[in-house]
């Protein structure tokens, strides 16, 4: 196995959402174990311009290398709408060069990206997926709704990987202050409006508790809301957080409050369960394969903001029922999620296509 050469195409490595850090840790894995592994950046962050210049040459690049490389085994990273489209000419070329090819789907609206397409895009959706060895999809839920429009789809299901040892176990001693720590992108889709709409309430109840917001928006929506608001002390918008600065805010952090209205599996949870914060999160796409209410987690409805306020003022006024669920976080994310674990099934994945 070790002796086959495979290719990953997916987002650049530089790119701040959750595929392209994925795609990181499944090649760093991989390299790690000595295989032959190649990465092909398929796309980059920046204006319309910049990405379409950068797409065609990743596909001069692709044939480049399919032309002076023993590639067995090609492994695509994708998101919904332009992303598939931009990944279907890579499975297309893959398959003229009688390849094997896996398809790694990331978010659960994909579902609703082939629904709501037009009769002619679902039919080239089917066909290209008729094209393909495999299908990996983040979680079983996921996979029974494919199985649902796909039935005779090989779909196969990969969690998404944390490195568990990267993160360290809270001490209360970090917590100097009750912090709500949300990390994602800032945009209504994930819900970060209705947290902004509970803030008021929470902090009646809690005056010294702190909402930081870690991520990006391109219209800075969110800090114009809060830029003349009398809660504004209580309320910290930063940028991404990477590295050391990323792991001192889940170690400064009470808990993680993530209520998208479409994931797949977060790997903003795995990091928060790694570094034993309690988290609060919709019941959407494989969330609820990860946190189980009451146990490791509270779970709501998306759009339920008093759902939302409850739950976070049930964890601050119980310190000691989030030290239990981060505890129970902690060792999940050890066994299930760890990249030793789910490494491990992934040349699985790798050695059954192949076989």
């Amino acid at each position: 196995m070790k002796d086959i050469e495979i290719l990953m195409v997916g987002p650049s490595f530089e790119g701040h959402g959750g595929i392209s850090a994925v795609a990181r840790m499944q090649y760093d894995y991989l390299v790690s174990k000595k295989y032959r592994i190649y990465f092909l950046a398929s796309t980059v962050e920046g204006n319309p311009f910049i990405k379409f210049f950068y797409t065609c040459m990743s596909y001069i690049k692709f044939m480049a290398i399919m032309l002076t490389s023993k590639i067995s085994l090609i492994h695509i990273h994708s998101s919904v709408k332009r992303s598939f489209y931009r990944k279907s000419f890579y499975i297309f070329l893959a398959r003229k060069l009688r390849k094997k090819v896996i398809l790694q789907i990331h978010p659960e609206r994909f579902l609703q990206f082939y629904r709501s397409s037009n009769k002619f895009l679902r039919g080239y959706i089917e066909k290209m997926f008729k094209e393909l060895d495999a299908i990996i999809v983040l979680s079983s839920s996921i996979k029974r709704s494919f199985l649902e429009i796909l039935p005779e789809s090989n779909i196969l299901v990969l969690n998404n990987p944390v490195c568990s040892s990267l993160f360290e176990c809270q001490k209360d001693e970090d917590k100097k202050e009750k912090i709500i720590l949300y990390m994602g992108w800032l945009i209504p889709e994930k819900g970060v409006y209705d947290i902004a709409q509970i803030i008021p309430e929470v902090l009646k109840s809690h005056p010294s508790a702190k909402f930081v917001f870690c991520g990006k928006n391109k219209n800075d929506g969110l800090r114009r809301l809060f830029k003349d608001s009398p809660f504004k002390n209580n309320i910290v918008i930063k940028d991404w957080a990477v590295g050391e600065e990323k792991r001192d805010l889940f170690r400064q952090s009470f808990m993680l409050v993530l209520p998208s209205y479409s994931e797949g599996l977060p790997n903003v949870i795995l990091e928060a369960m790694s570094s034993s914060l309690p988290v609060i999160a919709t019941s959407v796409g494989g969330v609820p394969e990860m946190i189980k209410d009451r146990v490791n987690g509270l779970l709501i409805s998306p759009g339920d903001t008093e759902a939302l306020k409850e739950k976070i003022l049930l964890l601050l006024k119980n310190p000691e029922l989030c030290r239990e669920m981060g505890k129970v976080n902690r060792n999940l994310a050890v066994q299930n999620y760890d990249i030793e674990i789910v490494g491990k099934d992934l040349i699985h994945i790798y050695s059954k296509i192949l076989a």
